[in-house]
């Protein structure tokens, strides 16, 4: 599985106030701050935008506000039964304009020699359930397909240094959901000038919850929708005999099968087919796919006949599957 590596270096103490506007508020009880050993991603930010889409490669994106969530706990251990005292909570973290990582609000290392445990995750959650004394801390979420859930801990401690460079946590973060791509190609039995006016991914279950000091994300069954892939009329969306990629993509929760319903028309606008004056509705595809773990992207490719459709899939950055199999649907 990819991997993206952020390591959070020592850097110049950051400006502004300190207070914390996190997703939740100071916990009581915590280590006091000593404010000559900050916990520091970077000293510039130009954040312009906020990170929610999917994140390919090693690093995040550039000058983006809210790339991840990053909460704390202080003490000898790491917790393991009580969640209730976060060192801080929630804080949002920002990349500049090379990628270099900054806390909105800056965080320092407890001067009582406390060492303090990381735990990240992104995007920012639609809900955060704030730890207690028996539960951890989960983001929850609900789901749309465009949200690329990542998750990271560094559990080993990290205190601040009597002497010397200060040591910083690196954050591996990993991807917790599937994406699902999608190829349209025509063969010679099928007609000209069709376009995709609508595909979706069935049944999906769409509320998700995140533990994230253990990054293990769960799916309730009983709430489920049908996710839409968004596509432009007359931008990358013809069915045709070289193939073409639909832009964009869809993640959704880890698994084997997918049920696809796809609309094709030579109008993108209405869906309308000039010949028959109706659309064509393809309303159950199944797809079957050889690798659904998170972290893989799966290309699935729609080969359209004059009375069918037959998928294939194959894997893509970010674990790239080749898929064999095919459906007919008539």
């Amino acid at each position: 599985m990819k991997k993206i590596l952020i390591s959070l270096l020592a850097a110049a103490v950051l400006s502004g106030c300190s207070k914390n506007e996190g997703g939740a508020p100071p916990t009581s009880g915590v280590p006091v701050p000593d404010p000559s050993a900050p916990i520091s991603l970077s000293a510039g930010i130009d954040a312009t935008s906020e990170s929610k889409a999917a994140v390919s490669g090693t690093a995040f994106p550039a000058s983006t506000e809210n790339v991840f969530r990053l909460t704390a706990y202080a003490g000898a251990a790491a917790p393991s039964t009580d969640w209730s005292t976060a060192y801080f909570a929630d804080e949002q973290v920002d990349s500049g304009a090379e990628s270099a990582l900054s806390l909105k609000n800056a965080q320092y290392y407890p001067a009582n020699g406390d060492k303090v445990y990381f735990y990240a995750y992104t995007p920012a959650a639609t809900s955060l359930t704030v730890g207690t004394s028996s539960a951890a801390p989960v983001a929850n979420y609900t789901l749309t397909g465009q949200e690329d859930i990542m998750a990271a801990q560094v559990t080993t401690g990290i205190a601040k240094a009597a002497t010397g460079t200060q040591s910083q946590p690196e954050l591996a973060f990993t991807h917790k959901l599937m994406q699902v791509r999608f190829k349209m190609v025509k063969d010679a039995s099928f007609m000209e000038g069709q376009k995709v006016v609508e595909l979706k991914i069935k049944g999906v279950k769409t509320q998700a919850k995140l533990d994230i000091t253990t990054g293990e994300l769960t799916c309730a069954p009983e709430t489920t929708a049908d996710l839409s892939l968004p596509i432009t009329a007359g931008t990358n969306d013809g069915i045709t005999a070289e193939g073409t990629t639909l832009d964009g993509c869809l993640m959704l929760e880890p698994g084997t099968e997918i049920t696809v319903g796809v609309i094709a028309g030579d109008k993108a606008e209405t869906g309308e087919d000039e010949i028959t004056g109706e659309n064509i509705t393809y309303e159950d595809v199944k797809v079957t796919l050889s690798n659904g773990a998170a972290g893989v992207s799966h290309l699935v490719t729609f080969t359209f006949k004059r009375n069918s459709i037959v998928p294939t899939a194959a894997i893509t950055d970010w674990t790239v599957v080749e898929e064999e199999g095919s459906t007919d649907i008539k």
